[in-house]
């Protein structure tokens, strides 16, 4: 089925209408503008769309997830920037690999004393100095995994997956 929810002389088209389609087309019509997000580029991140330099998956679903609740999502390259712009409403680190230079980091530093928000992703493991970087926002990275004692049977403790309980 498809649906048209109207607000004002705004509309939004839900095709095969449910409560979460619906509320999804009443908050992206009472919204006051769209908020905007920014993917930093620079330090080998993983990107929003296709996969990195490094073969590794972007964040396509998260970015068209985002999308759907009504964000604008752009790339920003630190290096050419004078400043984070003055319209994001947050910054996105997801995963950098290479180190951070240290007037990117004075950027960021500036964007947060603003009140900023910032969501930093790190991959496990990854050779970088990033984990100084956040340690100076005063978020400290333990290095820690989490292990599935249930699937490290079969040979894939690191990568612990959902398994339906067969005791319900």
């Amino acid at each position: 089925g498809l649906l048209f929810v109207k607000i004002g002389e705004e509309s939004v088209q839900v095709e095969q209408p449910n409560e979460e389609k619906l509320t999804n087309a009443i908050v992206k019509l009472t919204r006051q503008g769209a908020k905007k997000v920014y993917f930093v580029t620079g330090h080998n991140e993983r990107p929003a769309e296709g996969k990195g330099a490094d073969g590794k998956e972007g964040y396509a679903r998260a970015a068209d997830a985002l999308r759907s609740e009504n964000y604008q999502l752009e790339t920003l390259n630190l290096e050419t920037k004078a400043e984070v712009p003055e319209d994001a409403d947050a910054v996105i680190l997801a995963g950098p690999t290479l180190p951070m230079r240290p007037g990117d980091v004075d950027k960021l530093d500036r964007y947060l004393a603003r009140g900023g928000a910032i969501l930093a992703m790190v991959d496990p493991r990854a050779n970088t100095d990033f984990g100084a970087v956040l340690s100076g926002w005063g978020v400290d990275l333990n290095d820690d995994a989490v292990v599935d004692r249930l699937q490290s049977i079969f040979g894939q403790a690191m990568s612990p997956l959902a398994v339906p309980s067969a005791t319900h």
